[in-house]
């Protein structure tokens, strides 16, 4: 099922971290719905998007020592931020959160450029772990800035 010639084994449990993540996330941040539903969108529009369009450029710039992209990261980051902008809007339209909306554009910004920043970053041995570090660390920045407003 998986090509090993262009990605170990452990790409193939991606799928099964995901879903791990979206249970612990759902699980530990209940009280803060709207958190976890960005960074679980984060997740699902901004890698999965990255990954389906980058491929299609012509011209990619890749990071050093690894096979991401420059383009992908900024393909990452405007859909995660719309992404997130979706999950705060559903949030405010159900009642789970009320909250002007530029506050809403901030806090979904430094979530998706947070997650858009871990993304490019984890490589190596941890690479195939970004399920994990990208939606929760774009929940810890959310939160933290949450906490400031």
């Amino acid at each position: 099922m998986v090509d090993e010639k262009k990605y170990s084994r452990a790409h193939a449990f991606g799928p099964a971290y995901y879903i791990i993540s979206i249970g612990v996330l759902v699980a530990l941040a209940w009280d803060f719905r709207h958190i976890a539903m960005a960074s679980i969108m984060i997740m699902a529009w901004g890698d999965g998007g990255a990954a389906t369009f980058a491929p299609l450029l012509r011209r990619r710039h890749r990071y050093p020592n690894s096979d991401k992209t420059v383009e992908g990261s900024i393909i990452m980051f405007i859909l995660s931020y719309l992404g997130a902008l979706l999950a705060y809007t559903v949030s405010i339209r159900s009642g789970i959160l009320s909250i002007d909306m530029s506050t809403v554009a901030l806090t979904c910004l430094i979530g998706a450029l947070v997650g858009a920043i871990v993304e490019a970053v984890t490589v190596g041995p941890i690479k195939h772990f970004d399920n994990f570090t990208v939606p929760f660390s774009s929940a810890i920045a959310m939160y933290a800035f949450s906490l400031l407003h």
